[in-house]
This record gives C-alpha cells, sequence and structure tokens, in this order.
C-alpha cells in the first residue's frame, strides 16, 4: 500500500468505495473551427458535436477503467431523462442512486470552441447555480452515509467542494478545481488548500493558483502540508511535486489529436486508481499519461475510453 493514502484504515459498515468523485454531468457542445475571422465576424465550424461530459463524468467513466468500486456524487435537472443522459450513463455503468435530481432546473451546459491546440470554453451552470442550498443539504446525506478511500472534488461550486472536503470520511481528499479556478478568492483557496491532501491542476491553473496567493508551488505544497501537486502540462508532459520528489513525465504522444477536453480529468482518475493499486509516483504518472493519449483522439472528455489492456500496451511501448 501507498504511504502517502493509507495505513490501517476502517471505513466502518457504511457505503464502502474505492474512490469517490464529487462534480457535474454536463451537456457539452464542441466544435471545431476552421477559419477564425476578424472581431465581430463569423467563425467557420467545421465539426460540431454533442456530447456528455463534465468534469465529474469524465473523471468517474475513466476511472471505470481501473476499478469498479466508483461513486459519481452529482445533481442532475428536469431534463436528465429527456437529454438522454439518464440512459447513457448505464452504458457507462455509472450509478446514479447518489445524484440529487431537481425538477424545477436544467442540467449545465458548456459550449467548447476548439482552433488547433487553442479552446475557449462557455459555461452555463444550470441547477449548479439556481439549486446550490438544495445540492449542499442533499451533500449531507452522502456524508453521513458514504465512505471512500480517496474523495476527489471538482464541481464548480467552492462552497460545495469545501463543504464536501472538510467534512466527508476520507483517507485521501483531492482537490482539482478546474476553469473555474479564477472565481475562487484568496480566502476560499486556503480554507480549501487546508482540507485537500493533493491538488490536480494544468499550466494555466496553477500560474493563475501562485497568482492569487503570490506564493510559488512549492511553497504551497510545504505551507499547506499537501503530499502532492499534480501538473499536467500538455504535449510538455506532467510534473509531479511531493514532500520527497519532483517527478517530471514525458507525454505520452499521438499522431491523431482531435480535441483535448477532458484529458486532464482522466489523467487525474487514471493515476489516483493506478496509486491506490500500489503503484509509485512515476509509474502511475506514465499510465496517467497513456491514457490521456487515448482521450485525445476523439471528440468529448471519454468518447474514446481504452480499455486496461491497450492501455498497457501502449505503455510498453511508448514508456
Amino acid at each position: 500500500m501507498n504511504s502517502i493514502i493509507w495505513g490501517i484504515y476502517n471505513l466502518s459498515e457504511k457505503e464502502r468505495f474505492d474512490i469517490v468523485c464529487f462534480g457535474e454531468c454536463v451537456i457539452d457542445h464542441i466544435s471545431q473551427i476552421s477559419q477564425k475571422g476578424p472581431q465581430e465576424f463569423s467563425m467557420r465550424i467545421s465539426n460540431y458535436k454533442v456530447l456528455f461530459g463534465g468534469r465529474g463524468l469524465n473523471f468517474a467513466a475513466t476511472a471505470k477503467i481501473f476499478t469498479p468500486n466508483v461513486l459519481l456524487i452529482s445533481a442532475v435537472g428536469v431534463d436528465y431523462a429527456s437529454s438522454g443522459l439518464k440512459e447513457y450513463l448505464k452504458t457507462k455503468d455509472i450509478c446514479d442512486s447518489r445524484f440529487y435530481r431537481t425538477q424545477k432546473y436544467d442540467l449545465p451546459q458548456a459550449f467548447i470552441y476548439n482552433h488547433g491546440s487553442n479552446s475557449s470554453i462557455y459555461f452555463y451552470p444550470g441547477l449548479w447555480a439556481k439549486a446550490e442550498a438544495e445540492v449542499k443539504t442533499y451533500l449531507n446525506r452522502c456524508i453521513d452515509s458514504v465512505r471512500a478511500k480517496v474523495i476527489y472534488c471538482t464541481s464548480g461550486s467552492p462552497d460545495l467542494n469545501l463543504h464536501l472536503l472538510k467534512n466527508f470520511t476520507s483517507k485521501f481528499r483531492v482537490f482539482a478545481p478546474g476553469h473555474e479556478l479564477y472565481i475562487y478568492n484568496r480566502d476560499q483557496i486556503i480554507n480549501l488548500l487546508i482540507n485537500t491532501n493533493a491538488l490536480f491542476l494544468n499550466q494555466t491553473e496553477y500560474l493563475l493558483l501562485e497568482d492569487k496567493l503570490d506564493m510559488k508551488i512549492n511553497k504551497i505544497l510545504s505551507n499547506y502540508d499537501l503530499d502532492l501537486v499534480v501538473i499536467t502540462l500538455g504535449h510538455r508532459g506532467s510534473r509531479l511535486i511531493s514532500k520527497e520528489q519532483l517527478v517530471g513525465i514525458p507525454a505520452c504522444t499521438t499522431d491523431y489529436v482531435v480535441d483535448q477536453t477532458g484529458a486532464g480529468d482522466g489523467f487525474a482518475a487514471a493515476f489516483l486508481a493506478t496509486y491506490l493499486a500500489g503503484g509509485n509516483l512515476k509509474y502511475s504518472t506514465q499510465i496517467a499519461s497513456v491514457t490521456s493519449s487515448f482521450l485525445i483522439e476523439a471528440s468529448g472528455g471519454h468518447a474514446n475510453l481504452p480499455s486496461y489492456e491497450l492501455i498497457k500496451k501502449r505503455y510498453k511501448e511508448n514508456l
């Protein structure tokens, strides 16, 4: 067992999981822009798809490759069934028993515009903004009845993330703020770090975090007693910082890059599941890099989920 996460840990008689993820299920509108016009002119879209995604769903779907004992805690709206999401989750073997359901508000939607290696994202939070107080009350039921070895919080709500990280019974607490990091104020970030064991960030997010706290990432790790900070750097690979070591892992390259949406979610899922199973930091990061290389070969955050056997094969061939 990994010393950072484990030791002797009794999860009691309540519902027990390896990994619990808290985050959104989102309707993604993904556009590939072939020609970008001047400001105030239209942009030509060469490919457009509507898919199911969101950081919570992307993470859970990828984690299922490695362990079946994954629970997604989320919230869904009045269009849960009519949108097709309810049936879609069944195809991914994702249980909705811990979803808060409202009949008043709709699902969140993301509008993603990819142009080369650049992306612009517009996010409509739907029920997550309009029913946040109701979702928070529902989370108390989950806190009372669910236990996990790892809790991974990646919703767009600073308050809900903090509530769960602070009160949920778990040995290892992970925070991944994602694109919404810009809405967090300094006090919110500090409170979250105090209740977190590990951070997952991309390059833009870690630079923004350093700016908001006026502190370099190594100092953030030591000041807030974090065990791990994992930073994804796109085609330049990833960097893992722990109290004992700094690990730099090159990207597992692919010649067929279609869409990088959700690659960071899948990276985190693969890393945590592999580390949980006994992999060391370097190996877990390598498996995460390989997993992400499959995800970027198709539009959507988990449309090109590989089997565990394909991940191992590509790992042997590339790393």
